[in-house]
């Protein structure tokens, strides 16, 4: 009987033995299942992650170019409010040509480009030093049209000063006295670089 016991023992123990092995094979199968769920779920994770980032970028992406659209007149009539990149030129003549259509005498003495203390990547200053000659109503317009032009005009220094001459007269012995105003002024405008 010995031996009967025997041989179910060593079949059970193997019975036992296979049942293990495969408890350990359906485990392992388990834990690879799950790893493989787990890291498809990180990247399901990552992908939703960046098509929300894409999302966002997009939207703000179609906010910015309606804005866009909107502002295209308001930029446009701020444009004017500077002096183009290459429009120094333009706007010295009809710097002069303002001078002379109000009955002055103009001479531009100076014009230099400096560096703008507001948004240096953008903008320039152009700083002139204008003379004028002319009566005194003149030269007051001339100088608030300067200061009224369509322009971002600072006036740095404005000197209104009277200026006599002292001419002969023709075919006569005396002499007269011319009056008029000397009209010195220095103004910045900003410029588009």
């Amino acid at each position: 009987m010995n031996l009967f016991g025997l041989k179910k023992i060593r079949k059970i123990t193997a019975v036992f033995i296979i049942a293990l092995a495969f408890n350990f094979a359906v485990l392992g199968l388990y834990v690879f299942v799950f790893l493989q769920i787990r890291q498809k779920n990180v990247n399901i994770a990552e992908l939703s992650d960046a098509i929300s980032r894409q999302i966002e970028q997009q939207d703000i992406l179609r906010a910015t170019k309606e804005k866009v659209a909107q502002t295209s007149a308001e930029r446009e009539k701020l444009d004017q409010y500077f002096i183009d990149k290459d429009g120094v030129v333009p706007f010295l003549n009809s710097l002069q040509s303002l001078g002379v259509s109000n009955g002055l005498s103009v001479k531009l003495s100076a014009v230099t480009i400096e560096p703008s203390p507001v948004s240096k990547d953008i903008f320039e200053v152009v700083k002139i030093s204008v003379e004028a000659l002319g009566s005194w109503t003149d030269a007051y317009r001339f100088l608030s049209l300067v200061e009224l032009m369509p322009l971002n005009v600072s006036i740095i220094r404005a000197d209104l000063n009277k200026n006599t001459e002292i001419k002969p007269s023709v075919g006569a012995k005396s002499q007269t006295r011319n009056f008029s105003w000397r009209l010195s002024l220095d103004i910045g405008i900003l410029k588009l670089k």
